[in-house]
């Protein structure tokens, strides 16, 4: 099943601490797909991410738990001030294909991202079923998700404007490409 594991962010928990170990010894091994973002990639595999390479990690960690997919929806690298990271993997047999995506991080905080992400990864991955077109749908999210946050801050909301970005949703402007990164050898 797919499985955004929505359990916190900016290193602040939604869930009681005592949910955490549900998740990652009950939950995750069920997942087909997981969607957790930055902060909750760190609490279910226990480690911090601070470079892609250790998000690269984190993904490959996630893999051994159960999952075939891992996208880590958003990732605030340390010296990265203006960009968010997105970093998605499949596991295939032994080895993982991952890919980046790199987008301009806006200075505004914003209500119904983390849904809005999730739904848009499942919707798109439906559209586009086959391992190797994840970086494809990697970036209709990326550019989805940049044409909501546009018209939210145009309308000077924090609550996402859905309405007013049906068309953007529908058929994203891919403006911000996902970089195919070197094969990982499956393991962590």
């Amino acid at each position: 099943y797919f499985c955004d594991p929505v359990m916190g962010d900016g290193g602040k928990l939604y869930v009681p601490a005592e949910l955490l170990a549900i998740y990652r010894d009950q939950v995750v091994p069920l997942a087909a797909v997981l969607t957790p973002n930055g902060y909750e990639a760190e609490l279910l595999t226990g480690r911090s991410i601070l470079s892609e390479a250790e998000a690269r990690s984190a993904c490959e960690a996630l893999h051994e738990r159960g999952p075939h997919t891992v996208v880590i929806t958003s990732i605030a690298l340390p010296g990265r001030d203006d960009e968010l990271l997105m970093l998605a993997s499949r596991r295939d047999g032994a080895a993982s294909r991952q890919w980046a995506l790199r987008l301009p991080r806006l200075r505004q905080d914003f209500t119904g991202t983390g849904d809005l992400t999730a739904a848009l990864l499942l919707a798109w991955m439906q559209r586009l079923p086959r391992a190797e077109q994840l970086g494809e749908v990697l970036e209709r999210v990326g550019a989805s998700l940049q044409a909501v946050l546009a018209h939210t801050q145009a309308a000077g909301r924090s609550e996402i404007c859905l309405i007013q970005s049906q068309a953007e949703l529908r058929e994203p402007v891919v403006s911000h490409r996902a970089e195919p990164l070197p094969q990982a050898a499956g393991g962590s």
